[in-house]
């Protein structure tokens, strides 16, 4: 029997066994968020923003040090590596970013990327970060007032995003749908400083 004869109670049954683990998907996002600001520092060009010659390599760009809490909502938080995934990267705006995990019994729950873009992108443009965060996840964010910060919602598979900036900062906050408490964890995540 080929996969498209398959009846959709084996796709449901098994849909488990075809779904990368979670690093798979950490290093996604991170390989996915960092072409995003290549793309879109590359589209800038045109708009008057740097040459693509002054963006940053992917082998280049650094964690970045950001204090959070070991654990929030009773959710252990810890950075990632993604070094691996960022050196197979091209030039980015991008000069400095990590990925930071939230697992509750050792699962999954959200991850939160935190990166800071060099000086010259054109970062505080408003259709720089539109363009940026139209580019994450499946389907056209929808851009909210939460507090002082403007954050773009969107949705990716299975999974509930985020977006905001502040000054050079990108902020993008991952949780899975069935995660009891996004709108809390949002909150908390609008209150760190890098």
């Amino acid at each position: 029997m080929t996969p498209r004869q398959r009846p959709p109670a084996f796709w449901v049954r098994n849909r488990a066994a075809f779904r990368p683990d979670s690093g798979t998907r950490i290093r996604r996002r991170v390989a996915l968020v960092a072409g995003l600001s290549s793309l879109v520092g590359l589209a800038g060009v045109a708009c008057g923003s740097p040459k693509p010659t002054q963006g940053v390599l992917g082998k280049a760009v650094k964690p970045i040090d950001v204090t959070l809490p070991t654990e929030v909502l009773d959710l252990a938080v810890t950075r990632e590596d993604v070094g691996k995934a960022l050196s197979q990267g091209s030039r980015s705006y991008v000069q400095a970013t990590s990925v930071y995990s939230f697992r509750r019994d050792n699962l999954l729950q959200a991850t939160l990327q935190v990166s800071r873009f060099i000086p010259a992108t054109r970062y505080r443009s408003e259709k720089f970060r539109d363009t940026l965060a139209g580019g994450v996840g499946g389907v056209i964010p929808k851009k909210v007032h939460l507090g002082r910060h403007v954050v773009y919602l969107t949705a990716g598979n299975q999974q509930r995003i985020s977006v905001w900036f502040r000054g050079r900062y990108l902020f993008v906050l991952a949780t899975r749908d069935d995660f009891d408490q996004p709108r809390t964890l949002l909150r908390q995540a609008l209150d760190i400083t890098p």
